[in-house]
């Protein structure tokens, strides 16, 4: 499950053009933190949630808003 939210976010930038410096900045945040949790470094989805969703047969998926 992360590692399909992380290729959906990679997939995005792509897209979009985005290097990881032009989306860190665009968040507030360091490069380097964006890089970690690109690469599964750091902010997996808690394991408490992966379990409940798994539980009642759901998924946790990102998605484009819809607007």
């Amino acid at each position: 499950m992360n590692e399909q939210i992380r290729e959906a976010v990679k997939g995005v930038m792509q897209e979009r053009g985005l290097t990881q410096q032009q989306l860190a900045d665009e968040m507030g945040i360091a490069r380097t933190h964006l890089n970690q949790m690109l690469s599964g470094k750091l902010g997996q989805v808690p394991p408490r949630w992966a379990l409940l969703a798994n539980t009642l047969g759901l998924e946790i998926v990102i998605q484009p808003k819809q607007r």
